[in-house]
């Protein structure tokens, strides 16, 4: 094992520190939660919250509606103010980097059957306050009612031709 040989404590450091993604800014928040006393997590049965009240719900102290459903079916119609950030993949680490630990709650979109899913990897990054979610039955009514908000997806030509345009702001927000 490369990391087993005798070596400087710099050398070993830079070795395993090469390439390594960045350090996610939640980690400094369950660094400090994991210093603390505090009860276990039980999974609880999520309240399901009715069209109005999951309308009337975000935004207020802090409260986030974090939307779990693919890219695809979010864009097509979501919750106005929601963020996306889909189940598959690194849904906790990317979840952590836009929750408030200090006091927000957060209420869950997703797809019918994964709510308590993302609820339970939400407390694995030290993230416990998710307060209810919207079940599908709600989002249809919205969506009937036309109290969702859609966007657009471009494709890369689109951009391109988009490119000339000065007042057309490009930001990328992947990581680095």
């Amino acid at each position: 094992n490369l990391a087993c040989r005798p070596m400087g404590v710099e050398v070993f450091v830079s070795m395993i520190t090469t390439g390594q993604p960045p350090v996610p800014d939640y980690f400094v928040e369950d660094a400090a939660l994991n210093r603390q006393r505090h009860d276990l997590f039980h999974e609880h049965g999520l309240v399901p919250l009715d069209a109005d009240a999951a309308l009337a719900a975000r935004g207020q102290d802090g409260v986030v509606v974090l939307d779990t459903r693919d890219v695809e079916t979010f864009v097509q119609g979501h919750l106005p103010g929601s963020l996306n950030v889909p189940l598959k993949g690194r849904f906790a680490e990317t979840a952590g980097m836009f929750l408030d630990y200090h006091g927000a709650s957060v209420i869950l979109v997703s797809d019918p059957g994964t709510e308590v899913e993302a609820e339970r990897r939400l407390a694995r990054v030290g993230f416990d306050r998710v307060t209810g979610f919207v079940p599908e039955s709600t989002l249809r009514r919205l969506e009937t009612d036309g109290r969702l908000e859609r966007d657009e997806r471009i494709d890369p030509a689109e951009v391109e031709a988009q490119r000339a345009d000065e007042s057309v702001v490009f930001l990328d927000v992947r990581g680095p």
